[in-house]
């Protein structure tokens, strides 16, 4: 693939939603590079691939792992001009701004409607394509409404078990374009799945989209992402063309790139070796996390409960850190695997605890989940070095940030696929004991209630990308 320029990059808002992007475009032949901010042009162009594209010529794909999904619509104007235009100086034919397939977001907290805003201000993009759905995933979009599948059954995202009440942006209305009103003044039209169906790629889309402002596509199929691909790609601006939406945006251009020979098939992955120890950090409280945590500690993991209420409290901190060290060492040197956690699900008792009592740090107020991730991390840090770790697996957003930002992680490329969205990754580091690190990042409400022991127990490899 002799190429001028780069294909695509992303913006991940969270960790977790950046490794999803990472393993929708490398499962299908996209040589692609994590990352944690963003590379100059000298380290872009140095980068050497150590996965399975080792020995590519060029990275085709990159992105940035972002934390926008906590900000307010004041912290990402001072943010994300200039991220974006540093990821632009490097030339991409499409950004990313890549967001949560669930979409959950308000006007205050990671609003994607402010961050549409930001982007096509940059680029100077009057269109600009919206994409959530992903068949792979199990998100829906349907005459603009979001449908999502909990324990295989497909809820409308406002009657969502999990999304509904989620405790910082429950979504509360299945239209995606309702939603982004209460975000953005900027103009927004649905394509529907007959409209869809019914256009013709090429046949004066250019004209008919160019001032349309959010185009929000429906998605119910792999085929129909195919046509939105080429749509975007027929309406593509001069330069960088911004686009937003889930992982699907990756699945549909990847699809695209593939039928025309840009990028190669789905690439052979290697087996996942089992090791002997690993170390599991989970800062997540959804179901899907409760689930992996009791089958795991059914089969082997040595659970180790972070008390977070001495964690917020600076009198048992210390104290309390010291008491999980000395239960890391004494699983570990009986060559357990042990799992860290703070929660155990949506319904611990802790949550209420935690979020009555607040925290406080170095004299200014700061928010219990930061303080409580960052002794994760803290802890995790500790036990790669103290062991000689060479696999840590993290379950939450929030964690997996403190946690690679704690490792000193510059980039991560894709080891081998997991689940759809949540890959194995091997890192980078300044720091030699974390380079090379294999890190397994997940969203809580990813993998399969057994992904914590495959994982730890290895399996084979395959090209497959149903996950």
């Amino acid at each position: 693939m002799a190429r001028s320029k780069t294909l695509f990059a992303f913006y991940g808002d969270d960790f977790t939603g950046s490794t999803d992007a990472l393993d929708a475009l490398s499962r299908r032949g996209v040589p692609t590079v994590l990352f944690l901010k963003s590379p100059t042009k000298k380290e872009f162009s140095e980068y050497r691939f150590r996965s399975v594209f080792a020995g590519n010529a060029r990275v085709e794909a990159f992105g940035i792992a972002g934390m926008s999904r906590t900000m307010s619509p004041r912290r990402m104007k001072n943010h994300l001009p200039e991220t974006f235009k540093a990821m632009g100086a490097l030339k991409p034919d499409y950004l990313h701004y890549k967001v949560c397939s669930t979409f959950d977001s308000s006007p205050t907290i990671g609003s994607i409607g402010k961050a549409i805003e930001i982007g096509s201000a940059v680029f100077g993009n009057s269109c600009v394509p919206l994409v959530v759905g992903s068949s792979e995933l199990k998100r829906y979009v349907v005459f603009g409404h979001l449908f999502a599948d909990y324990a295989g059954k497909v809820y409308a995202i406002d009657r969502h078990p999990v999304m509904s009440v989620h405790p910082v942006t429950p979504m509360t209305d299945s239209s995606l374009l309702v939603h982004l009103a209460k975000q953005t003044r900027m103009h927004s039209r649905n394509v529907t799945i007959p409209q869809l169906e019914a256009l013709e790629a090429g046949n004066g889309l250019r004209r008919q989209y160019r001032d349309n402002g959010i185009v929000l596509f429906d998605t119910l199929t792999a085929e129909h992402l195919k046509k939105i691909a080429r749509i975007i790609r027929a309406v593509k601006a001069r330069g960088t063309q911004f686009l937003t939406g889930s992982s699907g945006v990756e699945l549909a251009m990847s699809m695209l790139w593939q039928e025309e020979g840009r990028v190669t098939k789905d690439p052979a992955f290697p087996s996942i070796v089992p090791r002997e120890r690993v170390l599991v950090v989970s800062g997540s409280c959804s179901p899907t996390s409760e689930r992996q945590i009791t089958h795991a500690l059914k089969h082997g993991f040595a659970g180790i409960r972070l008390d977070a209420m001495k964690v917020l409290d600076r009198g048992t901190r210390n104290a309390e850190i010291a008491r999980v060290q000395k239960a890391l060492h004494t699983a570990m040197d009986k060559g357990r695997s042990v799992l860290i956690y703070s929660a155990t699900g949506p319904d611990d008792p802790m949550l209420k605890k935690v979020k009555a009592r607040g925290a406080k740090s170095h004299g200014k107020t700061a928010r219990p989940g930061d303080l409580i991730a960052s002794t994760q991390a803290a802890l995790c840090k500790w036990a790669v070095e103290e062991f000689g770790l060479k696999r840590v697996l993290i379950s939450g957003g929030d964690t997996s940030g403190h946690v690679t930002s704690a490792l000193n992680i510059t980039a991560l490329e894709m080891l081998a696929p997991v689940s759809p969205g949540a890959p194995l990754c091997i890192a980078s580091s300044e720091t030699t004991t974390f380079d090379g690190l294999e890190l397994f990042l997940k969203g809580g409400q990813m993998g399969t209630e057994d992904v914590f022991l495959r994982l730890r127990d290895g399996f084979w490899g395959r090209t497959s990308v149903s996950g």
